[in-house]
């Protein structure tokens, strides 16, 4: 980059959002400043402007200032250059070295002046004495020297404080400048504060930075691993991304600023350059040809990292033209022969992916993770279809509508993915699984405020969607698809989150706004109102008894138009099965709540929908039936024998008597409901072999032959539906990863699955 374009950046970087790699900014917000003074050891200058650096013997001053955090480099930046500059109004008879130091003491005050109000010579906030008088700092980071012309700035480097700051080594509590020689001859020097009429006179903090690589991953094939990745910036100015692989370990090492090391270079720590890109490649397939040739070992583990790198001469910004980022996340690989036992790919997201994948038609696996991001991969090779960062953990399937069924407009195949717990934000996204592209996210109530004043406080569960395609209803008076989600957490239900305010709620699951009908009644809007997609049709706030969390999917019931919902009890105080009319969101007619215990596994039908199984927390399976609310209680002493929560939901395999499969703290289990004698009893119960700690939610296969499920000791099992055998296993990877719950995939007979390790795993099946 022209040193006349840097320039002019740094000038106009307060002002104008920029998306290159390096990045240049000057912080003009300070948030603090004063001076301390030895001879008036107990006076504050808060208020005051200049600012004076004084050396004298029993009389020496410093200058603090602190410049706003909130306009630091984003956290995991590696910052290229940090100058501190102060305009000099007056400078000092003889020039003098200033150092700069970086404050220790985070609850310094600025102070008005008045006595007690701020930071002075003896004390840090006019009441509370320095560690050492005159203000805690450690070792000097840079100097400058002064000359003894006035109207000048004077600028110190503290890129190492501003690093440190960016790291969270240490926290911004500002820097304290001082004579390197104090108690000399009398030299003083004046500096403008944040209170200087002239803005352009206040401190400044300039500073360059590079942000790191982000979403890394690999998909690891036969012999060889396919990186992903995404650059910092989309500006032609970035180079390229710099890639390490090592085995044994991840990468240690980091590649220099002006160097450009080749393929094949190996570092001090042992890790190999395999590619040194400066084209702006966000993909790369490593079969080491770049290192010895012929192909990567299967079996072996790689540990990957990458570095942008970006090309900039400018002095002060980039040594010898080539600055790279701090190393991105560590993505670690294990290529595979797709042989008997050994999965046919896997993907590397580096975060946990628990739930499993959902699967579009054109055979794109989608799966999120709990670094909120949603990806795509082809079902066939792993390759990355798309990813798309949410503002939350993602940790239910995602359900993916095919656009023949779909109301987007044009009709395109959509997961609905839900993330946002613990704090997070909360929402659902519509998302185009061809292209990753954005359809919608969620709108919540804001009902005139500027604060939705009806949200959840978390979303958990996976959401569920009534399909105009297969029954055209008027809800609300609109007609289109639905998406419902229940809160975990609670909601702001016009105040705090509680157990006892939970909410579910119904988006218009198209792309087009519909208008919801003047007077529909229940909870829909009681206007004609205009419902984007994404947007409220209704909320179910219950309350007299309030709804605890709720952490499961919703069932639909097309049948009867209604939605099945479970939930915490607050403490069995509260229904935990609810049955909500879909059409207007209020409380289904008949019995529509059942008081059953905690439930976190989702509600399912058996297969005419005449009866909905539910598990709960404490190992119990219920059986309503959906005609009159009748409970039926599989017997706890000799057929449903766990004390365990139901891990999902109960399995209906469909024969008749029903065939209900689920699993419970380390085991599973088969029971049958008969329809006729309304009795249950049981099949088998087996723990898998091994023992494992703990199991998944089970999957079975297209044909009722197999049952998968995954385990804390790093294996998927494949057990019989007929008798509970465990005839196979398949090791994930050595080091035991807890392994999630599985998908399948009855086009392909493969199962998808997600382990503790970061990975998501094919496999075919049967074993």
């Amino acid at each position: 980059m022209p040193c006349a374009a840097l320039t002019a950046l740094l000038l106009l970087a307060s002002l104008l959002p920029r998306a290159e790699a390096v990045h240049s900014v000057t912080i003009t917000s300070v948030s603090r400043d004063t001076y301390l003074d030895q001879a008036n050891s107990t006076t504050n200058y808060g208020a005051t402007t200049p600012i004076t650096v004084k050396t004298s013997s029993s009389a020496n001053r410093r200058v603090l200032v602190r410049m706003s955090g909130g306009s630091l480099p984003p956290s995991g930046s590696a910052v290229k250059s940090g100058n501190l500059s102060l305009y000099m109004s007056t400078a000092p008879t003889s020039s003098r070295t200033y150092g700069a130091y970086r404050i220790t003491n985070s609850n310094w005050t600025e102070g008005t002046g008045a006595a007690g109000s701020g930071a002075t010579w003896n004390t840090y906030n006019g009441t509370n004495a320095w560690t050492s008088a005159g203000g805690d700092f450690a070792t000097v980071t840079g100097t400058s020297t002064t000359g003894t012309t006035n109207g000048v700035r004077i600028t110190w480097n503290i890129l190492a404080d501003v690093q440190g700051w960016v790291n969270g080594t240490y926290s911004n509590n500002g820097t304290l400048i001082k004579d390197q020689t104090e108690s000399s001859s009398g030299y003083t020097a004046s500096f403008s504060s944040k209170e200087d009429a002239t803005s352009g006179n206040r401190p400044q903090l300039a500073v360059s930075y590079l942000q790191p690589v982000t979403n890394l991953a690999a998909t690891a094939g036969n012999g060889q691993v396919t990186l992903y990745w995404t650059l910092p910036g989309t500006s032609p100015d970035y180079a390229g991304a710099l890639i390490l692989r090592k085995t044994g370990s991840a990468p240690t090492s980091v590649p220099a600023d002006g160097t450009n090391p080749t393929q094949g270079t190996t570092l001090a720590d042992g890790s190999l350059v395999v590619k040194n890109d400066a084209t702006g490649l966000t993909t790369w397939t490593d079969n080491n040809t770049c290192c010895g040739g012929g192909s990567l070992t299967n079996g072996t583990t790689y540990y990957y990292q990458a570095f942008a790198r970006d090309t900039n001469s400018t002095a002060g910004i980039c040594a010898a033209s080539t600055c790279y980022s701090l190393a991105s996340s560590t993505i670690v690989s294990t290529p595979t022969s797709g042989a008997s036992g050994s999965p046919t790919w896997s993907y590397a997201t580096g975060a946990f992916s628990m739930a499993p994948p959902g699967l579009d038609p054109n055979d794109v696996v989608i799966a999120g993770s709990n670094d909120a991001i949603i990806r795509g991969m082809s079902a066939s090779s792993a390759a990355q279809v798309f990813t798309y960062q949410t503002q939350g953990a993602i940790q239910a399937q995602p359900p993916v509508i095919p656009a023949a069924l779909s109301a987007t407009s044009p009709q395109v195949n959509v997961a609905y993915v839900t993330s946002g717990t613990g704090g997070q934000t909360p929402n659902v996204y519509a998302v185009n699984t061809t292209t990753g592209a954005l359809l919608w996210t969620s709108t919540w109530n804001y009902v005139n405020s500027t604060t939705p004043s009806q949200y959840p406080a978390g979303l958990q569960g996976a959401a569920s969607v009534w399909l105009k395609a297969v029954s055209a209803q008027s809800i609300c008076g609109a007609t289109t698809d639905v998406v419902f989600v229940g809160s975990y957490g609670g909601s702001y239900n016009l105040g705090n989150p509680t157990t006892s305010n939970g909410q579910v709620y119904a988006l218009n699951g198209g792309t087009t706004s519909v208008t919801t009908t003047a007077g529909f009644g229940g909870n829909c809007p009681p206007l004609a109102t205009s419902v984007p997609g994404g947007g409220l049709l209704w909320t179910f706030s219950p309350s007299s008894p309030g709804m605890d969390y709720v952490s499961s999917t919703p069932y639909v019931d097309y049948t009867n138009m209604v939605l099945w919902v479970t939930s915490r009890s607050n403490g069995n105080t509260q229904p935990s099965l609810w049955k909500i009319n879909l059409l207007n969101g209020t409380a289904a007619s008949g019995t529509a709540t059942w008081s059953l215990g905690d439930i976190d596994s989702s509600p399912s039908p058996n297969a005419d929908g005449s009866f909905v199984y539910v598990g709960t927390n404490a190992g119990g399976l219920k059986a309503i039936r959906v005609s009159d609310g009748t409970v039926y209680t599989c017997p706890t002493a000799t057929v449903c024998t766990g004390t365990n929560t139901i891990i999902g939901f109960p399995w209906s395999v469909g024969t008749s008597p029903d065939t209900i499969i689920f699993t419970y703290g380390n085991h599973v289990q088969s029971v049958s409901f008969n329809f006729s004698t309304l009795t249950f009893s049981q099949n088998w119960t087996v723990q898998p072999s091994g023992t494992p700690a703990s199991v998944s939610a089970p999957v079975v296969d297209g044909t009722n032959t197999f049952l998968y499920i995954g385990a804390s000791d790093g294996k998927v099992h494949q057990l019989q539906v007929s008798n509970g055998t465990d005839s196979k296993q398949v090791t994930i990877v050595p080091g035991t990863p807890t392994v999630g719950s599985p998908g399948f995939d009855g086009a392909l007979n493969r199962i998808y699955v997600g382990a503790s390790d970061g990975h998501i795993y094919a496999f075919p099946t049967p074993f």
